[in-house]
């Protein structure tokens, strides 16, 4: 069933920060500082919507856009499948 997502919405917000995440990450870098700094803003992403009743989906989207980044745009690995996991808890990290 479709639901409401308009602006003004949480859930609207998260997107709109996922998309900046992505648009400042989207090229990855072959040093340090780009992946510390990606880590660092994707918890902090996850750390603002981690009292939200979709925190989890959250903790998804970024989780597999950290993997993407690395592994495809990165390492250029486009074949295969990925095991992506993580576990349940109140601590980011």
């Amino acid at each position: 069933m479709r639901g409401n997502i308009g602006k003004g919405t949480e859930e609207f917000k998260f997107f709109g920060d996922l998309f900046r995440l992505v648009g400042d990450y989207y090229q990855p870098e072959k040093n340090e500082e780009y992946w510390e700094k990606l880590i660092a803003d994707s918890e902090n992403l996850i750390r603002q919507y981690e009292k939200c009743h979709f925190s989890f989906l959250v903790r998804g989207f970024v989780l597999v856009l950290n993997v993407w980044l690395s592994d495809v745009k990165f390492n250029q690995v486009d074949n295969g499948h990925w095991v992506i996991t993580f576990e349940r808890g109140d601590k980011v990290g």
